[in-house]
């Protein structure tokens, strides 16, 4: 859960980054967390981190909040969820 909630906090900010350095404003869309993985230290792999526990992460629009979300945000106990 904990690090499903700091890739969340790193995707956020990226968005953030990204919605300033290419002028968007609140309310545009951001189609998925690969849009802003120039933003984010990426995996060893090379991409945008995910959840260990196999959430699938949501984007939604800049200035939203949030403006990710995890498939697992709705646990009863342990919710992957920013605060």
């Amino acid at each position: 859960q904990n690090t499903c909630i700091n890739n969340l906090h790193q995707i956020d900010g990226a968005i953030n980054e990204w919605a300033l350095e290419t002028g968007q404003s609140n309310g545009a869309t951001v189609a998925s967390p690969a849009v802003v993985s120039a933003y984010i230290k990426l995996n060893s792999s090379g991409s945008v981190p995910g959840c260990p526990a196999g959430g699938a992460y949501t984007t939604s629009t800049v200035g939203a909040n949030p403006q990710v979300s995890c498939s697992l945000s709705t646990l009863s106990g342990t919710p992957h969820r920013l605060p």
